[in-house]
């Protein structure tokens, strides 16, 4: 498990062939898989956050590895894909929020722009229905 753990963080960001360059580590993943599942899941899900492989660019990988790794890779890869979607609707919403402001109010203060961009959706829904009627900022963001 230290190999993995060591390895990761060094072949893991930015790379689109995790797939192939895991292979040299597939005994340590199978133990992984057969004796720490949880463990071989939070390597997954580290991969797939800082990496930019794809669920075919895995397959080499996952044909060696087996069904019990496929399962976990295709449930660790569906659960980033749901959660990059909602994270990417979210980011889409502030920045379409803060277009709206600019356009009706003019410059937008550092620190409105800072708490639109870290709201979460039903905040941001909220804030975006007042800034069709709203007269100041105070009035979109009023509690």
């Amino acid at each position: 498990m230290a190999k993995v753990l060591f390895v990761s963080p060094k072949v893991g960001p930015g790379n689109s062939r995790l797939g192939h360059d895991l292979l040299p580590l597939e005994g340590e993943l199978r133990v992984l898989i057969e004796d720490y599942p949880g463990e071989f899941d939070q390597v997954m899900a580290y991969l797939w956050s800082v990496g930019k492989t794809d669920v075919a660019g895995f397959a080499p990988l996952i044909d060696r590895l087996g069904p019990r790794a496929k399962e976990i890779m295709m449930t660790t890869a569906e659960q980033f894909r749901t959660e990059g979607r909602a994270e990417g609707r979210t980011e889409g919403r502030a920045e379409a929020l803060l277009d709206q402001l600019v356009v009706k109010f003019g410059a937008v203060p550092d620190r409105i722009v800072g708490t639109v961009r870290g709201a979460e959706a039903a905040r941001l829904r909220v804030w975006g229905a007042r800034v069709l009627t709203a007269d100041t900022l105070d009035e979109v963001f009023a509690e």
